[in-house]
C-alpha cells in the first residue's frame, strides 16, 4: 500500500471511530477482560456436578472397601474433594446405604 493510501484510511478511522481510535500503541483503548468468560462445556461445573462426582468417587471407594486397602483407601475419600456439609451427608447416604444392603 502506499503512504497516502494508509493515510487516507487512517484519517477515515479516526472520521469514523472519533479521537478514541488509534493504531496499536500506549493510548489504544483495551479490551477489559469478561467477568464470566465462556467455557466449554466440559469445563463448566455446577453445585450438582460436583455433587455427583463426590456421590461416584465415593460410592467407588466403598465398593473396593476391604481390611487390607482401607488404609489407601481411607486416604483416597480423603482427598476426594469434600468441600461442603452437602458432600459430607452424601457420604453418610452412601455408607448407609452400603451398610444395610
Amino acid at each position: 500500500y502506499s503512504v497516502a493510501c494508509l493515510l487516507q484510511l487512517r484519517a477515515a478511522c479516526l472520521a469514523f471511530y472519533g479521537p478514541s481510535w488509534c493504531a496499536p500503541g500506549p493510548n489504544c483503548l483495551k479490551s477489559q477482560p469478561s467477568p464470566t468468560p465462556w467455557k466449554p462445556a466440559s469445563q463448566r461445573c455446577s453445585n450438582q456436578d460436583e455433587d455427583a462426582r463426590i456421590a461416584k468417587a465415593v460410592r467407588a471407594i466403598f465398593n473396593k472397601l476391604t481390611l487390607e486397602k482401607f488404609d489407601s483407601l481411607y486416604e483416597q475419600l480423603a482427598t476426594c474433594g469434600i468441600r461442603t456439609p452437602q458432600h459430607i451427608s452424601i457420604i453418610m447416604q452412601e455408607l448407609f446405604q452400603k451398610a444395610t444392603t
